[in-house]
């Protein structure tokens, strides 16, 4: 049994360990200045359910399998991380877009008392989509459409 616990406490410090990377990620990207105008809510063809490939990590007990999901609705953007099917949702109000090309968008968003901060995306595809930090597009990862 203590066992379990001292596992589950594990998962637990990661997964606020990685929430704390997220958030320090989201409000620290500078927002990137463009002279085509800032819509509110997400674009109609980013909007549904994306998921990365789960990918195997090591850790101190084992491995740990991980991916992460985003969320576009017409107003917000939600983001989750899944650590070995325990899942930690974090959902973001105040969502901003602006299309810089076909089928790129910087999203903007905007965490509680801290500065405005952008991913970049582009689909690729109808079913891929390739979301980076910041206008400088750094860090990227692939995500598909769950439910097509």
């Amino acid at each position: 049994m203590k066992l379990i616990i001292k596992q589950i406490w594990s998962i637990e410090k990661k997964l606020t360990a990685l929430t704390v990377v997220l958030i320090l990620t989201m409000a620290l990207v500078p927002v990137a200045t463009h002279a085509a105008a800032w819509h509110r809510g997400t674009p109609t063809v980013l909007r549904g359910n994306w998921k990365s490939n789960a990918r195997k990590e090591a850790t101190a007990k084992g491995t740990a399998t991980i991916y992460y999901t985003l969320s576009f609705s017409k107003t917000s953007l939600a983001n989750s991380a899944t650590i070995n099917n325990k899942t930690l949702r974090f959902k973001i109000h105040q969502v901003d877009y602006q299309k810089i090309r076909k089928g790129t968008y910087l999203i903007q968003t905007q965490l509680s008392n801290q500065p405005a901060s952008v991913i970049t995306v582009k689909k690729t595809s109808k079913n891929k989509i390739i979301v980076g930090n910041g206008a400088k597009n750094t860090n990227r990862q692939s995500y598909y459409k769950i439910g097509h």
